[in-house]
């Protein structure tokens, strides 16, 4: 043994401080338990401090911390401890979580079972290193990494059907414009006007589309900008808008307990409004007059606010397909749209932490519910 390490070791048998140095300089607390009597163990101030708690108010027992730690972790903890007994080779190694108020503090917990000749363990040294930073990081690191995975495989469908969808008006424009030049090489213009107006209904199409995905692009590269509303408030500008837009009867729409207000950007979230009260409008029954109810609803799961019409309806199958990019339940030449509206719903519900889902209305109709508690649709 190295002259150094013998006198580092007689050191810390006789002068208490270089033992309390090593403990409070290196570890975040220790443990030394008695496995005669399991009740029994000393754990040091530090350990306490690290987990908010007073140390004088803490007797040396292992009811003290059995309820603080995280009931999995502790599971974990107790199976490595029987294997560690039974085995010295098996480490007593792992990571568990401690309440600490109203947050938990991650702990790297090892120990070593002291054993007598016979080789039964009967104490347990332990010693708490307190890593809540590095998990945090990994945590959200891990978040972030999943939420980017999720937006890079939404950007490649995204650009699948984004690529499909503007290739489609394009071609069909050229294709008319070769028809025009075919035509004006011998001067017959008599289907010149019927032409123009296909080239008028496909160039409308193509800018619809080019400023849904600018739309798009915006929402998912600018960050909210919220401020307190009031639902009613936003509800009643984009109706009145809508409204005139589609001149459309004003007394279609429903208040029911609109006086919430909520955080949000309010661009963003007058634009979803309108998103979802224009696809009312929209996909109305021609057999029916419209209706429109947008009510706020709360209790101990979730609060919401659910727009439900009595139009055209979806099935349970498009509904859970309703969200996606492009996905049209009916042709662009029987209405017009550009298959983004709720997919635009969708990534405002998201950027604002809450969720949507549609849901069938009996007997006809439609449901759209946006959730405010960050629950998955």
């Amino acid at each position: 043994m190295h002259y150094l390490e013998q006198e580092l070791r007689q050191l810390v048998k006789q002068d208490e401080q270089i033992f309390r140095f090593v403990e409070e300089g290196c570890l975040d607390g220790i443990w030394y338990w008695d496995l005669e009597k399991p009740e029994n163990e000393w754990m040091s101030p530090k350990m306490w401090e690290t987990l908010g708690c007073d140390p004088s108010t803490k007797r040396h027992l292992v009811s003290e911390w059995q309820d603080l730690i995280h009931p999995d972790d502790l599971a974990t903890a107790i199976e490595n401890f029987n294997s560690h007994c039974r085995d010295p080779n098996a480490k007593y190694d792992q990571y568990v979580r401690y309440r600490n108020g109203s947050d938990w503090t991650w702990v790297r917990c090892r120990g070593i079972a002291i054993r007598n000749k016979e080789g039964k363990p009967i104490r347990m040294l332990g010693a708490h290193v307190d890593v809540t930073e590095i998990k945090t990081l990994q945590l959200e690191t891990a978040v972030q990494r999943r939420e980017l995975e999720e937006r890079n495989q939404e950007l490649s469908v995204f650009a699948h059907a984004a690529s499909h969808d503007l290739q489609s008006p394009v071609k069909s424009m050229l294709g008319i414009i070769s028809l025009m030049k075919e035509d004006a090489s011998e001067n017959d213009h008599t289907d010149l006007e019927e032409n123009i107006q296909h080239l008028e209904t496909l160039a409308l199409r193509t800018q619809r589309l080019t400023n849904a995905l600018l739309t798009i692009g915006r929402i998912q590269n600018t960050a909210p900008m919220k401020k307190l509303g009031r639902v009613g408030s936003f509800t009643e500008k984009v109706w009145q808008e809508v409204a005139e837009e589609y001149e459309f009867d004003k007394q279609s729409l429903e208040f029911v307990g609109l006086n919430q207000e909520l955080n949000v950007d309010h661009d963003m979230f007058e634009l979803m409004l309108r998103n979802i009260l224009s696809n009312c409008i929209k996909y109305r029954h021609p057999d029916r007059n419209l209706k429109i109810r947008v009510a706020w609803a709360e209790d101990q799961v979730s609060r919401r606010l659910e727009i439900e019409d009595n139009g055209c309806g979806m099935t349970l199958e498009q509904c859970k397909e309703s969200t996606i990019f492009f996905k049209r339940f009916h042709s662009a030449s029987d209405i017009e749209g550009s298959g983004l509206g709720l997919g635009i719903v969708r990534q405002i519900a998201k950027r604002h932490g809450a969720s949507v889902r549609l849901e069938p209305k009996l007997p006809f109709g439609l449901k759209v519910v946006v959730c405010f508690d960050g629950e998955e649709s």
